[in-house]
């Protein structure tokens, strides 16, 4: 399914990607690729104000996809309560970052893999738990993040052949 969604404010897609807070982004050419839930999607501009989703696997539908980017919220609004306008200079480069709203198990997941590691690190242990232990996301050769109960069991020898060593449980 291809989507065009209209989009509230700036929005940076490389800053948004490559800042840290979700792993599974990888950029494509012009666009980005990253899984959701059970969807592998390709995002890119379709235009400043409008983001182009194309969608495989599960369909999320354009309101989830709108709640995931959270298109509906400018960011400039929040520099409408800054007390430190002396701040400004050091926020005017992540205009456009967009905070994304990610799912709970993943976020945390990602989180506990993350300790004493780097962005490129995190990314691949959290898709080599996905590559493992997650499920097939029809048209795509990616998975979708294991649930809690998918690694549960896997021990700690099994986890650390994802790179996360002592991080594992």
């Amino acid at each position: 399914m291809r989507y065009e969604l209209p989009v509230s404010g700036p929005i940076d897609l490389d800053l948004t990607f490559s800042c840290g807070q979700a792993f599974r982004w990888v950029r494509d050419g012009a666009a980005w690729r990253g899984i959701v839930g059970g969807s592998d999607l390709e995002v890119s501009l379709a235009a400043p104000t409008r983001l182009a989703v194309v969608t495989l696997g599960e369909d999320p539908g354009p309101e989830a996809l709108a709640r995931y980017f959270r298109l509906d919220q400018d960011p400039l609004e929040h520099l409408e309560h800054a007390e430190e306008l002396r701040a400004l200079p050091g926020i005017l480069p992540l205009f456009g970052l967009r905070l994304l709203e990610q799912d709970p198990w993943e976020t945390l997941a990602s989180f506990i893999s993350s300790a004493a590691s780097n962005i490129q690190k995190i990314g691949r242990c959290v898709e080599g738990m996905a590559s493992r232990w997650g499920e097939p996301i029809a048209g795509s050769p990616r998975k979708s993040f294991p649930s809690p109960g998918k690694l549960a069991p896997l021990g700690q020898r099994r986890l650390r052949s994802t790179g996360l060593g002592f991080r594992a449980p």
